[in-house]
Order: structure tokens, then sequence, then C-alpha cells
């Protein structure tokens, strides 16, 4: 347990940045908790086959980024800085920042989050910047400022998660060129109550966004205003979607999506 830790609760990072011989591999964090921390719960600096389990992260506040979690490998890394990463039956709740972020300037690559709450976060529940093969599996995200999700990662899977409560202006966001082969499926967005401005929507496809995504098959109930806008048409397929009772395309109106994600 760590708690009211002047820096960051938990910190993982290698002998040399440059060279993965020297990178955290192997580990597993089960059963922590970090609470009340001052920059973050937890970073990852650089690390391969780790695992962190049924733990928490919770009302990180003092200094940015303020996340619950951060996997950041720094510049001069060794590419991909962070590999093969699982984060299961997790708490991410009340941090300033977002509940568990991605950085750069090095990739994270492989990242498997299942069975995890995001609730009340400052900014966004799940941030993912700069990797690949990325899945979001069976998550809750509930009451987080910024958003849900943000992705500005490639090959990145989101199913069978639940996006409820928001007041803010976007569940899901896909932003970016980086935004490519992006699928969201078999998830339920319901009682987002926040008042998007025209044309914004709880998914939220950016115009600047990259080409072969998918919103397939998707639950719409008791939102406030627009569930879906897709300013990318030409990159990205919305079908099989039920929003309050209408399916907006018959659900193998867009073929098959591509093989996307890590561990599912």
């Amino acid at each position: 347990t760590s708690s009211h830790a002047t820096t960051d609760g938990f910190y993982v990072a290698p002998g040399d940045n440059s060279d993965p011989a020297t990178f955290p591999t192997d580990g597993a964090f089960c059963d922590c908790a970090a609470d009340d921390d001052y920059r973050q719960g937890m970073s990852i600096i650089n690390g391969l086959r780790l695992q962190v389990i049924r733990s928490s992260f919770t009302n990180t506040n003092g200094t940015a980024p303020e996340a619950g979690l951060d996997i950041e490998p720094n510049s001069g890394s060794a590419s991909p800085g962070a590999e093969e990463i699982v984060i299961r039956d997790c708490l991410f709740e009340g941090n300033q920042g977002s509940g568990l972020a991605t950085a750069g300037p090095a990739p994270t690559e492989r990242l498997l989050i299942e069975d995890t709450t995001f609730r009340r976060n400052v900014g966004y529940g799940l941030m993912l910047n700069i990797g690949s093969r990325v899945t979001v599996d069976s998550c809750t995200f509930d009451d987080n400022q910024h958003g849900a999700i943000r992705i500005s990662t490639s090959s990145t899977l989101v199913q069978s998660s639940e996006i409820m409560n928001h007041t803010g202006w976007v569940g899901i966001h896909l932003t970016g060129a980086e935004a490519s082969q992006i699928v969201v499926q078999d998830s339920q967005f319901h009682d987002n109550t926040g008042i998007p401005d025209s044309g914004d929507a709880w998914i939220y496809v950016n115009a600047d966004s990259g080409t072969d995504n998918y919103l397939l098959d998707n639950v719409f109930e008791n939102n406030v205003d627009s569930d879906i806008a897709n300013n990318k048409p030409e990159g990205t397929c919305a079908a099989g979607n039920l929003i309050d009772g209408t399916l907006d395309a018959p659900a193998d109106a867009c073929g098959t999506p591509p093989a996307v994600g890590f561990g599912t």
C-alpha cells in the first residue's frame, strides 16, 4: 500500500531505458493500493510482461500528470518502451488526471485491460496515446469528467464494456491519424447526461482519425443528444448499433473487421 507519497506511489523503471535487457520483466503487482499520492499512483517507465491485478489507484492529486497509473516510456527509450502489460480487476477512481494513461515518446505495445472500473476521474477514465495492440474488455466507465476513453493508438479493441453517467461531452473519442484499425463493439452506452455541443456525441470520431475503424453492435439508451458522430465516414464504418431501439444499419453492412487488440 502507498498513501500520501510525495511523488509516485509505485515506480517501475529500468536500469537503462535504451537497453531492454534491463527492463523490469515478468513481474506482478497483486492486491496493491495507491491512494492520495502526489504525482501518480503508479508509473511504469519500462517493462515487459508485467501484470497489475486486483489493485486500486485512487485520489492522485498534486502535480501533473496526476493519473492513477501512467505507462510512460521516457525520451531515449528503446522501442517498444513497454510490452505485454496486463491490467485486470482494478479500480481507478477520483484521480485528478486520467485513471489510466499511456504516453510516449516510445510506444506501449500489447496492452490488455479487463474487468476494470474507471470512476469519477477528472481526466479521461482511460487515455491511450502512442502504441498498438490494445484490448479493453468488460470494463466499466462511470462519470469521468473528460470522457470514458480517448484513443490515439492503432489496432485497438474495445468490447463488452459499459459507458454510463458521463456529464462531459464525449464517451469514446477517436482522434489523430494513429487511431487506425479501431474496433468498438458489443458495448453499452447509457444515462450519459452531458450536453454536447452540436455534432458532439458519445462515440466521437474526429475528422483527422485514421482508417479501417469499426463501430459495431453497440447499444445506446437514455443518452442526452447525439450517440454517434462519425466525422470520418470514409475511414469508419458503423453498423448494427441499436440507438434508442432503432438500428443504424444492418449488422453485416460493414463486413468483417480486422483482428485487433491483445490477449483476447
